[in-house]
């Protein structure tokens, strides 16, 4: 009887472990159009045009925005799928350095660490062959904040089934190669240890009318008054 008894025991606690696993938490919650952050104590509004998506509590990566309507590059009118689609991702870790050096580092190509590669591995306009356009400080309100815009030209091989009319593409066989640029920012902020990164990237010939966008969203990014302790 008291080994049956003991056996039913462990698994209901086996149960239970199993269940809150699975259980994880997000990285923050949207009320109101406001994305507010658990762990590092940020917030922005987010507009109805964008999709989101909550990432889990632990990762460095904390949200996606995704464009719901985005327009599509002639020379990709035939396979939408290869457009670069205008994306905003929210990266958020601890620095013991400046924000200005912070910067420089993640910018500069002999220096290398394990945070730079998993920023690296999410901040597509940065990785490859960058090329800086502006790099300046941000100032919203009381924060004094960082941001950099750039391009990058990529090549593509794309079927030429429908394909036609644009000078960026050349023909080859059955596929073409459609050489281009995507382009965008990101955004730096940091409140003691703590430094929140916005990476926003897009087709080049859009970048212009979206970049505006990027703006109205970093217009509204703050700190909160206090941070949870790590």
């Amino acid at each position: 009887m008291f080994k049956r008894l003991l056996i039913t025991f462990i698994v209901l606690v086996l149960a239970v472990n199993i269940a809150g696993a699975r259980k994880t938490s997000k990285a923050g919650k949207i009320t109101d159009g406001t994305y507010t952050d658990a762990k590092y104590n940020f917030s922005f509004s987010i507009g109805s045009d964008w999709d989101t998506s909550i990432k889990k509590g632990k990762k460095p990566v904390r949200i996606t925005l995704i464009k719901k309507e985005y327009d599509i590059p002639m020379h990709f009118s035939h396979a939408p799928t290869y457009t670069t689609i205008p994306k905003i991702t929210i990266f958020a870790d601890t620095s013991s350095v400046s924000l200005k050096q912070f910067v420089d580092s993640l910018l500069a190509d002999k220096y290398k660490t394990s945070q730079k590669k998993a920023i690296m591995a999410e901040f597509k306009l940065l990785y490859g062959d960058y090329t800086a356009k502006k790099n300046s400080k941000k100032i919203i309100g009381d924060l004094v904040g960082h941001k950099i815009s750039g391009e990058q030209k990529y090549s593509i091989r794309v079927s030429s089934a429908g394909a036609g009319g644009d000078e960026m593409s050349g023909s080859f066989g059955d596929y073409d190669v459609v050489s281009d640029f995507y382009a965008g920012s990101v955004f730096f902020a940091k409140q003691g240890n703590t430094i929140v990164m916005m990476h926003f990237i897009c087709e080049s010939r859009y970048f212009d009318m979206l970049d505006l966008d990027f703006e109205k969203i970093i217009k509204t990014f703050k700190f909160g008054e206090s941070q949870e302790k790590e």
